[in-house]
């Protein structure tokens, strides 16, 4: 896991995190653990990344009643996670302790990570944590990245809504994807093909304005 400001997939799907944590603080995830095992789940050769074996525990898992609702989080019987979908949906949050993360009305916080700092500003009665505001191509980016994760998908009219300025650059980004067979266009809205979404990242990558 790491802080949700990371949009670069690479770094934000290989568990990049503050060196004061020695584990993770989410319960153990099945299909983190398996895409973390590189030599053993799967091989690279001529440029070419085997992902069979992560499709095969996806498959398995929904044939025993597992939901996939968001491309590495599975849940039986509508038991999501609130955090993650709070996350992803990008409502209001708020995160305790040393490198959390909050999030209000598009201004995101982030406590200092080293613990002895973080002390020393409360001790002063201070805000241990540093605040940006997002712009628009970040909520963009974000809205993008999040949308594409989860199982209900992208809704075009949101973005179309919301970001007015992208909405050329996207549709061609749209159209794209549709041609390579990466998203599912249904009813408006854009999901990730299910043989495609072991690559999420990089295909939500693709439609962000840097």
């Amino acid at each position: 896991e790491c802080e949700p400001g990371y949009l670069h997939s690479q770094q934000r799907r290989h568990g990049i995190r503050d060196e004061y944590h020695l584990c993770s603080c989410c319960p153990p995830n099945i299909t983190r653990l398996f895409a973390s095992m590189d030599m053993y789940i799967y091989n690279s050769y001529e440029d070419c990344l085997v992902i069979d074996q992560y499709n095969f525990y996806c498959e398995k898992l929904v044939d025993f009643g597992y939901e996939q609702y968001e491309y590495l989080n599975f849940s039986k019987n509508g038991n999501y996670s609130k955090q993650n979908l709070n996350y992803w949906s990008r409502k209001t949050y708020l995160g305790l302790g040393p490198s959390a993360c909050s999030y209000f009305k598009e201004f995101r916080c982030k406590n200092f990570s080293d613990i002895t700092k973080y002390l020393i500003e409360i001790n002063k009665s201070k805000k241990p944590l540093k605040i940006e505001r997002l712009s628009e191509k970040d909520i963009y980016n974000e809205t993008i990245m999040t949308g594409l994760s989860i199982s209900k998908g992208l809704s075009l009219l949101e973005v179309r809504k919301k970001f007015k300025s992208f909405y050329s650059y996207f549709k061609v980004k749209v159209k794209k994807h549709l041609g390579l067979g990466n998203l599912n266009l249904e009813k408006k809205i854009i999901k990730v093909n299910n043989n495609n979404k072991y690559f999420t990242d990089q295909i939500a990558s693709d439609f962000f304005k840097i």
